[in-house]
């Protein structure tokens, strides 16, 4: 059959890729965020019992230096400081963390609005970026990229 690479092995394998380039002093001047959806993997979860786990969102970043963090709210550049904290409060993360339960999560209406109104604010703090913005889902029926918008 044909092997498949779970999102998990993928962003382990552009992490490696990420590092080794710095390890040479030849970077790759890139933030990269990777999105996906598939089965677990890894040591904590053995082939042998691939059928009993099922599939589940992934969200990994990695830097130019090879540094990965996986997290359900992610984001590069400006938006660390400005977008994250915002996407955290949407999602009551520091309240429901606090409890020990998960994260709110959005529908997809509530998301869109919530990444216009984020994107409006970095747009209106910095000088350098567009006001067309993209925005990519990805579920278990694939990824889907809208066309640009203002």
């Amino acid at each position: 059959g044909t092997y498949r690479m779970r999102p998990k092995q993928a962003f382990e394998f552009l992490t490696q890729v990420m590092y080794n380039r710095r390890n040479k002093m030849d970077p790759l001047w890139n933030t990269v965020l990777m999105g996906g959806y598939g089965k677990p993997c890894g040591e904590d979860y053995p082939a042998q019992n691939d059928h009993l786990y099922k599939e589940e969102p992934f969200l990994g970043m990695v830097d130019m230096h090879g540094t990965q963090l996986v997290d359900h709210i992610l984001t590069t550049g400006i938006g660390q400081y400005m977008a994250l904290p915002l996407l955290r409060e949407a999602t009551r993360e520091v309240e429901r963390l606090k409890q020990h339960k998960l994260p709110d999560t959005l529908n997809t209406t509530q998301g869109i609005q919530l990444l216009c109104d984020v994107m409006r604010v970095l747009s209106l703090r910095t000088s350098r970026c567009s006001n067309r913005i993209q925005i990519g889902k990805v579920s278990a029926n694939g990824a889907e990229l809208s066309a640009p918008f203002r």
